[in-house]
């Protein structure tokens, strides 16, 4: 008995120390990449509120699209950027990075409820989404693909410069493939309904 005590003992003491040595430790965090006004922190902040509108925009798009192409588009896009911002979410959680509130609770929930913590562009874009109705609603989710992903890549193409920190520097680098995928799948929805 007490050899099985000490083997629960010594376990104990052992799992102790694999918790203590495995968690995030705050300090370890870049603290250029903590300072809310580096160009990590900026950075991520700005991608994750274009994730947030784009998983929004994709979510009316898959439910008010009138062509399959329109709604499967909308379905990717949300699945993406949703997939995305789960990523910038950790990164920034481990870079000591505050995101904001709608950063927070974005994750796989509905976007209508966080509009209010956006850009005032970014609710007015979604306010014409959500007013506009067929034909016009699928022409409207086309441009604002097509221009919201050219912006995101842009600001990501310039971030990957300025940006010190490796895991954030990873994380521009390996989002811009699916930003241009989008991008480019927006182009071709857009010439497709000339």
């Amino acid at each position: 008995m007490k050899h099985n005590l000490l083997n629960r003992g010594s376990m104990r003491m052992v799992t102790g120390a694999l918790l203590f040595l495995t968690a995030p430790i705050a300090d370890a965090a870049d603290p250029a990449a903590a300072d809310r006004n580096s160009p990590e922190a900026r950075i991520l902040s700005e991608i994750h509120e274009a994730n947030q509108v784009k998983i929004e925009a994709g979510e009316l798009a898959r439910l008010k699209g009138q062509t399959e192409e329109i709604r499967r588009f909308g379905e990717q896009v949300a699945r993406d950027h949703r997939a995305a911002d789960s990523e910038v979410v950790s990164v920034a959680r481990r870079q000591g990075i505050e995101l904001s509130d709608a950063s927070k609770n974005a994750v796989g929930m509905p976007q209508q409820s966080q509009s209010a913590n956006l850009s005032r562009e970014h609710r007015s874009l979604l306010d014409k989404l959500r007013s506009a109705q067929g034909n016009d609603f699928d022409r409207e989710f086309t441009k604002a693909m097509l221009d919201g992903h050219r912006e995101t890549i842009e600001k990501l193409t310039q971030a990957s410069i300025e940006v010190t920190n490796q895991e954030v520097r990873q994380l521009v680098t390996k989002t811009l493939p699916t930003l241009h995928k989008h991008h480019e799948e927006a182009q071709r929805l857009q010439q497709q309904s000339s």
